[in-house]
């Protein structure tokens, strides 16, 4: 009797290993309402990310860092095996794969204070402002440090110089824009703001995986058919129509 409770013991030991969820670990910033570490779910996008994989049976868990350190942990592939939310280029693409289809897509725009006659249609259109910028934004051929840019370390500290009057526009998200201003300004100032309607970019944000981190290209194999389950399923609709 003793022996057949082992056995039991064993094969039970085994059968719960076996279908035990593997983790993966992401590493990614302050990005809300898309990626926060204080948002239900840790954002829109990492709701996103954490159901897809869910439906394939991983488990994620997140590391909160500054972006940039967000990015080269991610690329070292040994404690992290990626990070949500990266446009495709070809310099990103030599570390990593990106998923098949994006987290979603963002669309960056001018932000402006209404008092100032802030006008654009082109490049040539750019050159008579002073534009307020975030370290490590990015958007080759439209807006470059040929400029003239106060380059900041964050969007809050950004917005800060634009309610001042230190600059004459800030380049942000649209939706992380607006969530910055209500989430950190008083309504006289966010009073103040309003943004161009013409979109700077719009491209897709997609989860990228270290190639140096172990089966990646298994694990995002997986990813792709979770992401596609949940937008069957509505999971993806229904996180996203939040906005």
């Amino acid at each position: 009797m003793k022996l057949f409770k082992m056995l039991f013991i064993v094969v039970l030991f085994s059968v719960s290993f076996l279908f035990a969820e593997e983790t993966i670990v992401l590493s990614l910033g302050e990005w809300a309402p898309y990626m926060s570490e204080s948002a239900d779910g840790y954002g829109l996008t990492s709701r996103v990310v954490t159901a897809a994989f869910k439906e394939v049976g991983y488990n994620v868990e997140y590391a909160w860092m500054p972006w940039k350190r967000a990015f080269e942990s991610a690329k070292d592939g040994k404690k992290y095996a990626g990070s949500p939310g990266w446009p495709i280029n070809e310099e990103r693409q030599i570390d990593f794969l990106f998923s098949t289809e994006p987290l979603l897509v963002s669309k960056t725009v001018f932000f402006y204070r209404k008092d100032n006659d802030f006008q654009w249609s082109n490049y040539n259109d750019l050159k008579k402002y002073k534009f307020g910028h975030t370290r490590g934004y990015s958007y080759p051929g439209v807006f470059d440090d040929k400029l003239n840019l106060d380059i900041a370390n964050s969007d809050i500290l950004n917005f800060k110089k634009l309610i001042a009057g230190r600059v004459d526009a800030f380049d942000c998200e649209f939706n992380v824009g607006y969530s910055l201003l209500t989430s950190n300004f008083s309504d006289a100032d966010i009073a103040k703001i309003t943004n161009h309607p013409k979109a700077l970019s719009e491209e897709g944000d997609y989860l990228i995986l270290s190639k140096k981190y172990p089966n990646v290209e298994k694990i995002m194999e997986e990813f792709n058919k979770g992401l596609k389950i949940i937008k069957e399923k509505g999971i993806y609709k229904k996180i996203m129509g939040s906005l």
